[in-house]
């Protein structure tokens, strides 16, 4: 009939042109390296998505919707990018380094956390896709254009030493975006302190700043960045040899991860951060023909390859395919994690200490790494079973220890010795270390922070360190308050077990006009589970539910929703219906099983159809999906 035929276009139209759906990530057994997706009958995703990929590709697919996406953790100062593309810092704010038209500090009370601390007024840009913080600076890339504020020193690129972002009128529209080149296309940055590193989408490097040792790769020792014509066309690129997928800067150094998943490093060896053995005796790059072909790739043993890279002050550590973390450079305070199985204080100053003579950093029976940061002088990762692990300097407990002694340069520190950080109910999606902090994202987007406070950098509304004694991290460190609406929004970025048995109950209500049914799935690791944002008017909040929150189904376009469901201990109490509905609506389809690399689909058209959305309650017992429809 004509009524039929109308209904299928509109199904077609909300559940594929509108779509309305869930991605839950597929649960890893193996190694976070590059490795396509096991099949699946637990895996969802719109149909639009084209999510065949890595597993690391699959793992960044970011729901954009409130929360954290990315942090960015430096000396005494943070600042995050969220995932509505708004910038928000705190912590120490001289010359500028916060953004906000002035040097004050923000974090050290609580009248300047939440909503009470504001956006970084970027100007009228495109989304935030890179941020990175320096001793005394930060830049981020908005839409292939970087921005860069605080204390100048070079890292700035704006051709001057003035200091941008502590006085009023310099941040927004004023601040330039920096000239670097006519076919410039940045997609990240990174900075340490006196030097800033840029990645282009044609997988050229270039840096400028200080160029000491040859960390800026010029083949010179000339400063770039800091005088008028240094930069845009007169900045040259970084001769690698072949592209890059990644730069990251050190305190004296910079390495790339290369198109062939191996990894490139100059500037100073002096500790062998830069990998490079009996090559030099002291630096590279700061000399004609140092670079390019002649620059070897660093070798961290056979037929291995790298897929991320991480740098501190003096040391520098890969993460390698299959989850194995290799640390070189200076072992000052145990940096590298290897206990006291080496002979020296540094590797990396000679042939016979890398390769396969270099050994993986021990993180436990049967554990890998799938996040990796290194701080000033201590290291971070994330494992593949959720915990979060660090070594190395622990002055102000930045490890998390509850105690103020650094661990990783004795025996029986490391290993199944070595505790997880206590973050919780909720494990880390990634984490960044500093100079004496060390920060992490939450499976729900939130982040916690914690070592040295001495400006507020924890965002607890006070200045004082945590971390350091015991009592202090789990569910005593709440996560910090940057707004409203930051904090409930989870992410794809994380791994979901899915139970191995299903339990599932039904129950029926029948009204005057609609028949409402309730599906309930038990799965576990409840806050990776996530809502993507509808462009249906709707009353549900987004994210998972905490005790206590409540939603409501979301109705098509010219209804609303009477009633909704609070979590109480793991279950939705209530009811919920869209008055006046006489639309024909089906749950979700779950695909009996998916091919290699294809999801599940939800919102699939099976005769006409409406989905109305998730709620999701979560306890420590488990999560509840919910999947709420109306037939009439």
């Amino acid at each position: 009939s004509f009524f039929f035929i109308i209904t299928i276009i509109m199904t077609w139209t909300l559940c594929f042109a509108i779509p309305v759906c869930v991605f839950v990530a597929a649960a890893n057994s193996g190694a976070p390296a590059p490795q396509r997706l096991r099949k699946s009958r637990h895996l969802l995703s719109t149909p639009e998505d084209g999510v065949e990929g890595t597993f690391d590709e699959m793992r960044d697919r970011r729901l954009q919707m409130e929360g954290v996406k990315e942090l960015a953790v430096s000396n005494g100062h943070i600042c995050a990018a969220l995932h509505s593309n708004a910038v928000k810092c705190w912590g120490h704010g001289d010359n500028g380094r916060l953004g906000y038209g002035d040097d004050a500090s923000r974090g050290h009370t609580s009248l300047s956390l939440g909503d009470s601390l504001p956006n970084v007024d970027l100007g009228e840009s495109a989304s935030v896709s890179s941020i990175s913080c320096g001793t005394y600076s930060c830049c981020t890339v908005l839409g292939g254009t970087l921005k860069c504020w605080g204390n100048a020193n070079g890292v700035l690129g704006l051709g001057d030493l003035a200091h941008r972002g502590d006085e009023p009128g310099e941040m927004g529209d004023h601040l330039s975006e920096l000239d670097l080149g006519s076919s410039a296309n940045v997609t990240q940055v990174s900075l340490f302190d006196m030097h800033t590193c840029v990645l282009f989408s044609d997988a050229s490097v270039r840096c400028f700043g200080a160029g000491e040792a040859g960390k800026t790769g010029h083949g010179d020792t000339a400063a770039r960045g800091s005088r008028p014509n240094t930069m845009g066309d007169l900045l040259p690129a970084v001769s690698l040899g072949e592209g890059a997928i990644k730069v990251v800067v050190g305190g004296s150094s910079s390495c790339a991860l290369l198109t062939s998943n191996r990894v490139k490093c100059w500037g100073s060896n002096k500790y062998g951060q830069a990998g490079l053995g009996d090559w030099t005796s002291g630096s590279v790059g700061s000399s004609p023909g140092e670079m390019g072909d002649m620059l070897p790739a660093l070798n961290l043993g056979a037929n291995v390859s790298v897929i991320d890279v991480t740098m501190g002050a003096e040391h520098s550590c890969a993460l390698l395919e299959g989850g194995d973390v290799k640390c070189w450079g200076r072992n000052v305070y145990g940096a590298l994690g290897y206990g006291d199985t080496i002979g020296s204080g540094v590797i990396g100053v000679s042939d016979d200490q890398m390769g396969d003579s270099l050994p993986a950093v021990p993180l436990g029976t049967s554990r890998s790494a799938v996040s990796l940061s290194c701080g000033k002088y201590h290291t971070c990762a994330v494992l593949d079973d959720g915990s979060t692990k660090c070594w190395g300097m622990n002055f102000f407990g930045s490890l998390g220890t509850g105690y103020s002694w650094g661990l990783g340069s004795r025996s029986r520190q490391m290993g199944d010795n070595l505790d997880a950080i206590d973050l919780g109910a909720l494990s880390a999606v990634s984490v960044e270390a500093g100079t004496d902090n060390t920060c992490v994202i939450l499976e729900d987007g939130s982040v916690k922070c914690w070592g040295w406070n001495g400006h507020g950098q924890l965002g607890q509304g006070d200045e004082v360190t945590r971390g350091d004694s015991v009592n202090e991290l789990g569910d005593f460190l709440p996560a910090i308050d940057l707004g409203s609406l930051v904090g409930h929004a989870a992410t794809s970025t994380t791994l979901l077990s899915v139970a191995n048995t299903t339990t599932n109950a039904t129950t029926t209500t029948t009204t005057n006009t609609t028949t409402s049914t309730t599906t309930t799935t038990v799965v576990t690791g409840c806050s990776t589970v996530a809502l993507m944002p509808t462009r249906m008017n709707h009353t549900c909040r987004l994210g998972w539910l905490a005790v206590g929150d409540h939603c409501s189904i979301v109705c098509p376009l010219g209804y609303f929703a009477d009633g909704y469901f609070t979590c109480s201990d793991g279950v939705l109490v209530g009811s919920s219906h869209c008055l006046e509905s006489t639309t024909t609506l089906s749950p979700v389809r779950e695909e009996e099983e998916a091919e290699e690399g294809t999801p599940a689909m939800v919102g699939g058209a099976l005769g006409a159809s409406f989905f109305f959305g998730i709620c999701v309650c979560c306890s420590f017992g488990g999560c509840f999906v919910y999947r709420r429809w109306s037939r009439s």
